[in-house]
């Protein structure tokens, strides 16, 4: 038999769950409960609740705002790009301790979301270009509130981890129509996928698989023009630590003149080939002005756009 001491902690304890029932409905509906996290502060203390507390009018303050978002995390700057001009990627990454990596013949699929091992990173990342020279990769994805992304076992992601990106690539008013080939330098691997108008999804570049720096290079060029925007996908995965390199390049094609192959396609290069490590950040060597000088150049920021016409929320960083 229940004491009337019973029935009134009973009392309170049903009370109280009526209370956060109806507080965590409130944000269901308001569609709050995806967007924000709670600090122990703001949580009222249940086991404190008496029959006499009010039901909140409103929300607990203290709400924490959206994660952050990760802003070119390899340094490239805004060079004349403006708020919708960029990339935008998700991040996934293996383990440490995952078998995938240590059976080796890592590629790209290895990485893709579902599969065996990966986890998805939800941090949004965003860049203003593919623009990454040869350079150790040590700062990490640092976010907006000062921390950076680690792994499940708290460490910064360094090593085995994808970027998937997408992006429309387009000419602006002062770029000349014509054919173009494109080309991506990696170290790891990278493929690159197109949308031309009217067709489906294309591998249009695979330079996929462990290796240092590499030119990937298309076998067939595309034809562009301003006011077109061509929808681009990059898978893109770096093995063990440190070096990095990731530069989209494009070269026009000139009707009528003797456009020779281009000798670097699909020849691996060790680390000091194309840049060279210095105090001030990688300088580039006379094979990579070579490169430049037989036509090809990284896509400038400005002709990047976010996919649908999104705002890209780096715009500055």
């Amino acid at each position: 038999m229940h004491t009337f001491k019973d029935k009134f902690q009973l009392f309170k304890f049903e009370r109280t769950q009526r209370w956060a029932f109806a507080l965590a409905g409130a944000f269901l509906v308001s569609g709050c409960l995806s967007d924000y996290s709670f600090t122990k502060s703001n949580l009222p203390n249940v086991q404190s609740l008496s029959v006499s507390d009010p039901l909140p009018s409103e929300p607990a303050q203290g709400i924490t705002s959206p994660v952050p978002v990760v802003c070119n995390p390899f340094g490239t700057a805004p060079t004349g790009s403006g708020n919708q001009n960029g990339i935008q990627a998700n991040l996934t990454y293996l383990p440490a301790s995952s078998a995938v990596i240590s059976a080796g013949g890592l590629n790209t699929s290895a990485f893709a979301a579902g599969t065996f091992d990966v986890v998805p990173e939800p941090t949004p990342i965003f860049l203003n270009q593919l623009n990454v020279p040869t350079v150790d990769f040590t700062q990490g994805f640092k976010d907006g509130a000062g921390g950076s992304l680690k792994d499940l076992s708290g460490n910064q992601l360094l090593e085995y981890f994808s970027l998937h990106l997408d992006t429309e690539i387009s000419l602006n008013a002062a770029d000349t129509e014509g054919d173009y080939k494109l080309a991506i330098l990696s170290d790891d691997g990278a493929v690159v996928t197109l949308s031309p108008a009217g067709q489906s999804a294309l591998t249009w570049i695979n330079n996929d698989g462990a290796h240092a720096n590499r030119l990937g290079c298309a076998a067939d060029t595309i034809h562009l023009r301003p006011g077109l925007s061509v929808p681009v996908h990059v898978d893109y995965f770096q093995g063990p630590r440190y070096r990095i390199a990731l530069i989209l390049m494009w070269k026009k094609v000139v009707p009528g003149a003797v456009n020779s192959s281009e000798p670097e396609c699909g020849v691996q290069r060790d680390d000091g080939y194309y840049f060279t490590q210095t105090a001030n950040g990688p300088k580039p060597t006379v094979n990579y002005q070579g490169l430049l000088n037989r036509g090809f150049k990284p896509i400038p920021a400005a002709n990047y756009y976010l996919p649908n016409g999104g705002v890209n929320p780096c715009l500055g960083h």
